[in-house]
């Protein structure tokens, strides 16, 4: 997605506001998060964790810079599209979401 994304600012001439942009980017995708709510399985960071010791809570549905509930779509919906090839995609939460 850097690549992506420095292509097109070279390309239209704003290669000085690639650190920016790179940065903007970067705060948009998933990161690792310390849970210290009080609840064990909390929505907005991932759940339940596959293994704490190596994934731990990420920040899946929780805008960092706002510190409010986000959205999957933002930081996980542009990742499948680019790894499939498709214009978009939607991530939903189980199989029933899945199928309507």
């Amino acid at each position: 997605m850097l690549v992506d994304l420095a292509r097109t600012l070279i390309a239209e001439g704003r290669w000085d506001e690639a650190p920016t942009a790179a940065a903007a980017l970067g705060r948009t995708l998933l990161r690792r998060v310390v849970n210290a709510t009080g609840v064990m399985l909390h929505t907005n960071l991932g759940r339940a964790p596959i293994d704490v010791r190596q994934h731990g809570s990420m920040n899946l549905e929780f805008d960092l810079q706002t510190g409010r509930r986000g959205s999957r779509q933002q930081a996980v919906g542009s990742l499948l599209a680019r790894a499939c090839g498709a214009e978009a995609a939607l991530v939903v939460n189980n199989n029933a979401a899945a199928v309507l």
